[in-house]
């Protein structure tokens, strides 16, 4: 087994275009979470959700596809991954909910854009279910900005042990009132100086994204050194999106949801708030916190509890 997860490794590696480097990571730090993932499952007795959180661009997906190797490969644990990402609203909800609520909620991310019923759902099935049960795990385009048919879902066969929940807004709690009185950036100042788009974002974090945060056992955050270097991140996985979609020869009208560098900042702006109060909010209430540097690199595992 030990050799089959070594050549699956380097497998994803060279699929995933990652510095050969990376393994060092993997057999490193991502191990290593993987065994205290493991050490819970036994603990419980049963299926875990294991919550990842990390910014935009922080590699959580990257993480979370080599934790499966490791939790599959070395634990004998089948896992599944659900990420935030593929529980967005489709286009012509998030259009209905600008008009009805505020403007900015056309744009997919922030919390009272997801399909938390679907989130739910679909963890319930996954932990629950039989040896011949087949689970379609949700799927969203972001390069055409919505919800792929229900033909192009990934089944997953069987029960999960463990369920790996990715997202940039996992297990974050709502701030207080005060935090929201002043705006934080240009988007905020110039689209929503009344306060009413933060305010109705808070107010979901707060009334029903715990519904779904409560269901996770263990909670990782993969921690950016600040805001700042987010945007650098998050440009790197806009241009492989951009290569990705060339790949595979893509209509022009598919690549209309890609954005580029000025539409990016606009588009973190979004994002900028509770991000940056995650950063300080997060880490001591995690059950493990992976550090990444400036450069991407995973430094190390932290366990808090």
């Amino acid at each position: 087994m030990k050799e089959k997860f070594t050549q699956s490794v380097q497998a994803a590696i060279t699929r995933l275009a990652l510095p050969a480097s990376y393994r060092q990571a993997v057999e490193g730090v991502v191990c290593a979470l993987a065994a205290e993932i493991s050490n819970c499952h036994q603990a419980m007795g049963r299926p875990i959700v294991v919550g990842l959180n990390g910014s935009q661009g922080s590699g959580k997906s990257t993480v979370s596809e080599f934790l499966k190797l490791c939790l599959e490969l070395l634990h004998g644990l089948p896992a599944a991954l659900v990420s935030l990402d593929d529980i967005y609203l489709s286009k012509s909800d998030r259009e209905k909910l600008a008009l009805e609520v505020h403007p900015l909620l056309k744009t997919r991310g922030v919390p009272g854009t997801h399909q938390l019923s679907l989130g739910l759902e679909t963890i319930d099935s996954l932990i629950n279910a039989s040896d011949a049960s087949r689970t379609l795990l949700p799927g969203f385009d972001k390069s055409i900005d919505d919800v792929l048919p229900l033909s192009n879902w990934r089944p997953f066969q069987g029960r999960a042990e463990v369920v790996i929940l990715e997202g940039w807004c996992v297990a974050a709690r709502a701030q207080n009132e005060e935090a929201l009185l002043e705006p934080v950036n240009t988007l905020e100042l110039n689209d929503d100086l009344s306060g009413v788009w933060r305010n109705y974002v808070n107010a979901q974090l707060e009334s029903h994204y715990p519904v779904l945060f409560n269901k996770i056992d263990f909670n990782v955050m993969l921690k950016a050194p600040d805001f700042d270097c987010v945007f650098g991140w998050r440009l790197l996985q806009e241009q492989k999106l951009m290569a990705q979609v060339k790949n595979l020869g893509r209509r022009q009208e598919a690549k209309q949801g890609l954005l580029g560098e000025a539409e990016l900042k606009y588009f973190l702006m979004h994002y900028e708030r509770l991000t940056r109060f995650m950063l300080t909010d997060l880490p001591d209430r995690m059950d493990a916190v992976i550090p990444v540097s400036r450069d991407h690199r995973l430094l190390n595992l932290e366990l808090k509890r």
